[in-house]
């Protein structure tokens, strides 16, 4: 039976892709606020303020991603059966929540901003 002090179940299925599209959100909207706002045309060091807010919020949730995936690795490595495969499963999906992650977040970090049509 799954314990009360330690959650695992549907709910911890959904955790990865929820974060992932929190970042991708947040990620994309700021985008958009960024251009219009016209935060790429203000120099910070070696880039814009627009590419240091659009990094930061990808290494923010990517870092949150990493986080929760490591306390699910170690709590399926003391898990017994029931709760063990369901963490089996929600580490595998918060694997698969931070490549996603990971992968979305590459262009904010090279691509050029704000490009007009």
């Amino acid at each position: 039976m799954i314990s009360v002090e330690r959650p695992v179940g549907l709910l911890s299925l959904l955790v990865g892709f929820t974060i992932w599209s929190a970042a991708f959100l947040i990620l994309y909207s700021m985008h958009a606020l960024g251009c219009l706002w016209g935060w790429h045309q203000v120099t910070a060091g070696p880039t814009s303020l627009l590419r240091i807010v659009l990094v930061g919020i990808w290494i923010g949730h990517v870092a949150i991603l990493a986080v929760v995936t490591l306390a699910t690795r170690r709590y399926v490595a003391g898990a017994g059966s029931e709760s063990g495969f369901i963490g089996a499963v929600a580490y595998t999906l918060l694997l698969a929540g931070l490549a996603a992650t990971l992968f979305n977040g590459i262009p904010a970090a090279w691509i050029p901003l704000c490009v007009p049509p």
